[in-house]
Order: structure tokens, then C-alpha cells, then sequence
């Protein structure tokens, strides 16, 4: 089920949409056969891309796949500093009062960009919570919560001499 999913859901998802992208560029309308599907077309990528994700998470049993969880999970652990930091990136990036490139950059080369920023976020947010036990926004917002400053670094327990870092989360 999974596979049919990922290829029907997919194929029309990619097809509308790259006819979509196609008819923005170039200024041409899209073919009137397609023009009823483009709406669903995010949902069908969103299924297919799901579908996909969970074929290739069942099949392998490599250590890629455990690198890669690893990296989601501490981005999502980290989802309300990331979420703030790609609007200040973006900010500055797209708008007038920075490097303003809103309306100059291709569909393509925007994506890169964003998929850049983001896989450099799973990078640094695995970084980070290696060392410390929340992100700087979720740090701050529980501290808020609990009306104390919660401690941000993690702990260091001695085990036979030798420093191991404890994740109290």
C-alpha cells in the first residue's frame, strides 16, 4: 500500500507542481487538464514524501538512518529556536532592511537556499544539545514557565574517572 501510495500520490503530486513552477516561469498557462489538480498537489507530495520516509525507514538498518534520526530529533527538540532562527535568516535575507532578495531569486535557488538553512539547523541543533539540555528559546520559555532559571548545561556525572555527560531532559 505504502508503494502505490508513494507512486500515484507522487507522480501527480510532481507532475502539477512541475507544471505549476513551468507555467510561473515562463509565463505560459497551464494546460487546463492540470489546472484542477495543482491545489492538491502539496497534499499528494505530503502523502507521498511520508510514504516514502516510512518504506525507508522499515528497509534499512543502517547506521545512516540512526545519524539521521538523531539529527531530526534534536532539531525537533529545538523546533521553537530553529522556527526563530530561520525567520531572523529569512529576514535578513529576503527583506529591505538586509540583503533584500525578495522577488530576484528563482524557485530552485530559493529551495536550495531554505533546504541549506535547514540542514544546517539539524547540524548545529544536534551540536548544541549535546551540550546543553534545551535549546536557547525552549531554555528561556521553561524558565518562564516554572518562574526560575532552569539549568541549561548538562550535567556531568564522574564515571570511573572519566567525565560522561547526562542528558536530564
Amino acid at each position: 500500500m505504502l508503494k502505490a501510495i508513494l507512486v500515484v500520490a507522487g507522480s501527480l503530486g510532481a507532475m502539477a507542481t512541475t507544471l505549476q513552477v513551468w507555467s510561473k516561469e515562463t509565463s505560459q498557462p497551464p494546460p487546463d487538464a492540470f489546472e484542477w489538480l495543482y491545489p492538491y498537489s502539496v497534499v499528494l507530495l505530503g502523502f507521498a514524501y511520508g510514504a516514502g520516509l516510512l518504506l525507508w525507514l522499515s528497509s534499512a538498518q543502517t547506521g545512516c538512518v540512526e545519524w539521521l534520526t538523531r539529527l531530526f530529533a534534536a532539531a525537533g527538540r529545538m523546533a521553537l529556536s530553529n522556527y526563530l532562527a530561520q525567520s531572523v535568516i529569512f529576514s535578513l535575507l529576503f527583506y529591505g532592511f538586509g540583503v533584500g532578495l525578495f522577488g530576484r531569486l528563482g524557485s530552485a535557488i530559493a529551495a536550495l537556499l531554505g533546504l541549506t538553512v535547514f540542514a544546517g539547523q539539524l547540524v548545529a541543533s544536534d551540536w548544541w544539545l549535546r551540550r546543553f539540555r534545551f535549546g536557547p528559546a525552549e531554555w528561556l520559555w521553561r524558565s518562564l514557565t516554572y518562574g526560575r532559571w532552569q539549568p541549561l548545561r548538562q550535567a556531568q556525572v564522574s564515571i570511573g574517572g572519566s567525565a560522561v555527560t547526562a542528558n536530564r531532559a
